[in-house]
Order: structure tokens, then sequence, then C-alpha cells
């Protein structure tokens, strides 16, 4: 039996706000900020041209995501630790 290779590509972007991409509404759900929408809009779009059809069909929601510092409040995640880069806080995050 021939075994398969795969391989995952992690790429690392900084943005200018957490809750561009990732939020939490008032009944503590996650939504998709803009920057993940624009994302899925492009990722749909390029998935269609003909130089794909022969890769293998994943749905968007499996090949994003995005890690963030998050402050928790009895267990349950209130807010995105928002950061600088700049004060001693932030290496916590890093």
């Amino acid at each position: 039996a021939k075994m398969g290779i795969q391989a995952k590509v992690l790429s690392l972007f900084f943005i200018d706000k957490v809750a561009n991409y990732r939020y939490y509404d008032s009944n503590g759900e996650r939504q998709n900020g803009k920057l993940a929408l624009w994302f899925e809009e492009a990722y749909e779009q390029v998935s269609q041209r003909p130089q794909f059809q022969d890769l293998p069909k994943r749905p968007v929601e499996l090949v994003h995501n995005g890690y963030f510092a998050e402050v928790k409040k009895k267990g349950k995640v209130v807010d995105f630790k928002e950061t600088s880069g700049k004060t001693e806080a932030d290496g916590e995050v890093y």
C-alpha cells in the first residue's frame, strides 16, 4: 500500500486588532470579524479556479484559524488581550 504525504502550511500574520479577526458577541458566541470573513470569501473564489479542481476539497472553516491570548473570568472567555509589543505585559502574550 502506498503511503501519502500531507503537508500543512503555517502562516503568521500580524493584525491591527483581534476583533477584526474574531470576537465574542453578547451571548458569548464566537464570531468572525471582517478579516476572517474576507479570507473565507477569497478562499471560496480561488478554490473554484480550474487549476485547483484536482486538489482535495476542504471546508473553509477547517483551513484557517487563529491563536490569540485570552482574558478569562471565572472560566468564561470575556475578551482578548490586545498588545503593542512595547509593554512588559506583552511578553506574557508572546
